[in-house]
């Protein structure tokens, strides 16, 4: 699934090839993807201008406003004018931005075709058809989406700070009985982060997965919270981990997997470098997780 920086990396290339745009047809060739399009969404769209694209945790935000709002939604002032448009490309979802009249054809595993004014043309692949598509009022701050409601602080925000992790996780509920892992990965603690970013971290920051949050302590709450802020940035500049069906909004792939130090390298040597162990390999609930075997 894309993760945080998958999904940044889509998001900074879609805002510069849709920044300003209008949106004359939306064209849906099913009725649902993991959920059923909203009744309004073809309609809240056509006729909407693009204003930029934004993110949180692994959603894409397309913040739009109606054509007649577009000059007096230019000031902070006037965002109560604007809507989201939210996209979840779940484990296999594509955007792909194609600028000629041959986008609208069908292909296997294209689900929705947004045809611009200027015929250009955004499309939405996937083949697991794991993500969704919504709408809601509001911008990013202020929207009456319950499901941005419901995630966690942004890894890459300097809310997330050793302190919070600290005070708001390992003191806090969140911290009883379950694996660092676990809590890191769940997006209503932590927004954005995945299975490979979070092995990474851990590996990084000298922790086992599957430690208590209520053992963690200040000391290894700060490496946490810095392996973390480091590999997603390093990760971001690289253009985004490269998954088997993943693509970034040009059609090219990411290239951070040729520097990952744990995630999938089960039985091979640690690169920590004097540590002489070898990396593990262990599989629960589904998710691998990878560790150096001298980790405790």
């Amino acid at each position: 699934m894309p993760e945080l920086p998958e999904v940044e990396t889509v998001r900074t290339y879609l805002d510069g090839v849709m920044s300003g745009r209008e949106i004359e047809e939306v064209i849906l060739y099913r009725k649902d993807l993991r959920f059923r399009f909203p009744n309004n969404f073809r309609k809240t769209l056509e006729g909407a201008v693009v204003r930029r694209v934004s993110r949180r945790g692994k959603l894409i935000l397309i913040v739009c406003c109606k054509k007649e709002d577009k000059e007096r939604t230019q000031k902070k002032k006037h965002e109560k004018n604007v809507f989201l448009w939210l996209v979840h490309l779940g484990m296999s979802g594509r955007l792909l931005w194609f600028s000629c009249r041959r986008a609208c054809e069908v292909v296997r595993h294209r689900h929705v075709c947004i045809r611009f004014v200027d015929g250009s043309f955004l499309c939405y692949e996937d083949a697991r058809r794991f993500g969704f598509m919504e709408v809601a009022e509001g911008c990013e701050e202020d929207h009456n989406s319950l499901r941005l409601d419901r995630m966690g602080i942004e890894p890459l925000s300097k809310n997330f700070t050793k302190q919070w992790l600290w005070d708001g996780v390992v003191q806090g509920v969140r911290g009883q009985g379950r694996t660092i892992k676990d809590t890191l990965m769940d997006q209503g603690c932590v927004a954005g982060l995945g299975n490979i970013y979070v092995n990474e971290a851990l590996w990084a920051a000298r922790v086992h997965p599957f430690r208590r949050v209520g053992s963690m302590s200040r000391v290894e709450c700060g490496r946490i919270v810095s392996s973390i802020k480091k590999i997603l940035s390093s990760a971001i500049a690289a253009g985004g981990s490269t998954l088997r069906d993943y693509r970034g909004g040009d059609g090219e792939l990411g290239y951070f997997q040729l520097r990952l130090r744990a995630y999938g390298r089960g039985g091979e040597a640690c690169r920590r470098r004097g540590c002489g162990g070898r990396i593990v390999r262990v599989v629960r609930g589904g998710r691998a997780s990878y560790f150096c075997e001298r980790v405790r």
